[in-house]
């Protein structure tokens, strides 16, 4: 017994484990939050050409004398919320595949997207500027990033789209 004890005399192992252990899960945690806060920037970057594309094809009775932006509006934010679809949660649709779900998603991204067009409209206008913004919920827990901004972060981009 007296060797055992004089064996492991000095040894911290225990204590520089306890020590590395929370820097070690913060440097993971932060390392997997940033990677999905950048591949949801590029959703909404993705999401506005999205909304641009469908404004511009909304609003090509313009030239005829017809412009509907209410009609233009809703396509726009319709479909950014479908290309934003796979960044929203999903908690409590169990299967993707089932009949149904992918609508849920959608609606669930069209709560936490807002589309905001710029031209189109007047006789002049040759392009269509859409503006998304997305407000990013997910937090990691012990990410410096989530720590921050409780109720979210507003996520913004815009693209243009040609009239045809």
């Amino acid at each position: 017994m007296m060797s055992f004890i004089k064996d492991e005399q000095g040894e911290l192992a225990p204590a520089s484990y306890l020590l590395t252990l929370p820097v070690a899960l913060w440097f993971i945690f932060f390392a997997l939050d940033l990677g999905l806060r950048k591949g949801a920037e590029l959703g909404v970057e993705y999401a506005a050409f999205c909304a641009a594309r469908a404004a511009a094809v909304n609003f090509t009775g313009s030239h005829h004398g017809s412009c509907d932006t209410t009609a233009a509006t809703q396509a726009a934010t319709r479909a950014a919320a479908a290309c934003m679809a796979g960044f929203v949660s999903k908690r409590g649709i169990l299967n993707a595949t089932v009949r149904g779900s992918v609508t849920q998603l959608v609606d669930r991204a069209q709560q936490q997207v807002t589309v905001t067009l710029q031209g189109g409209c007047s006789a002049n206008s040759t392009v269509v500027t859409a503006v998304v913004q997305y407000r990013y919920l997910l937090a990691i827990p012990l990410s410096p990033l989530s720590s921050g901004a409780p109720s979210g972060r507003v996520m913004t981009a815009s693209a243009q789209h040609m009239i045809y």
